[in-house]
């Protein structure tokens, strides 16, 4: 029986072979290379984390790079911490009213959330942005790619967002965000959008602003919509209008 088994795959690798040996099929059930993911940072920097009991490490996907990924450590990030980071995260937004069926809280509360973020940037995003370069004088597009606990983090939002905060401690002084579910997903958006041809609808732009979190939300919301007047129609949700069915819903209509 196993000697037959053993006939079996040897047929199935000399099939493969041969499919392999055709024009278009020379990749067939091979794993992406390096060279073909890095062309999902042709807009910028892919950034995926991951995170064991062992280390946490970002591992980045950089356009020009086709031999290699860029490893940065993370060294002063753990698993558990992480975790204790996430169980405070959830509390938090519960007592704020994020989430349903609570009251929010007072503003103590929140700063445990700014708290939350200031220690992102320390951990997280502090390391990437130097190893990158990044700079406050460019802002650099950067899609974020997280993976088990870090998926529940706001990374974008790291830094200290407090009144007297000085320049450069906040990821958004470095970087723009943006979020992939995998290094396929941005392959196949790009891929889809490059063979759409010319849009022939007028686009919109989604922006949500909840001011209660966040301070100066409304008047970057008004700066956004000065800006893009001209170029794009925005719809805006602000405060409770920003429900979850209403977002899902908007978003169906946006860009």
């Amino acid at each position: 029986m196993s000697n037959k088994y053993h006939q079996y795959a040897l047929q199935r690798e000399n099939i493969i072979t041969e499919i392999r040996k055709k024009p278009g099929f020379e990749t067939f059930l091979l794993p992406k290379s390096i060279g073909a993911l890095a062309d999902a940072a042709r807009m910028g920097p892919v950034i995926l984390l991951n995170a064991s009991d062992q280390q946490c490490d970002a591992l980045v996907l950089v356009n020009g790079l086709r031999e290699h990924v860029v490893h940065i450590p993370l060294p002063d990030v753990s698993y558990s911490d992480l975790k204790n980071k996430y169980s405070k995260l959830q509390g938090l937004l519960q007592n704020c009213g994020h989430l349903p069926f609570i009251p929010r809280d007072s503003d103590v509360k929140r700063l445990g959330i700014r708290k939350s973020r200031a220690d992102q940037t320390n951990t997280v995003a502090r390391p990437i942005v130097k190893k990158l370069n990044l700079k406050t004088s460019s802002l650099q597009r950067i899609w974020w790619c997280p993976s088990g606990i870090f998926s529940f983090l706001p990374l974008h939002a790291a830094g200290d967002y407090s009144s007297n905060a000085s320049p450069g401690t906040k990821l958004c002084d470095y970087a723009i965000s943006s979020y992939t579910p995998s290094v396929n997903a941005l392959l196949e958006a790009f891929n889809a959008s490059s063979s759409l041809g010319p849009v022939h609808t007028a686009p919109q732009l989604l922006a949500i602003s909840q001011s209660y979190d966040l301070p100066g939300t409304v008047e970057e919301l008004n700066f956004i919509k000065s800006q893009a007047r001209d170029v794009v129609s925005v719809k805006t949700l602000v405060g409770s209008e920003a429900t979850i069915e209403e977002v899902k819903e908007q978003m169906k209509k946006s860009d």
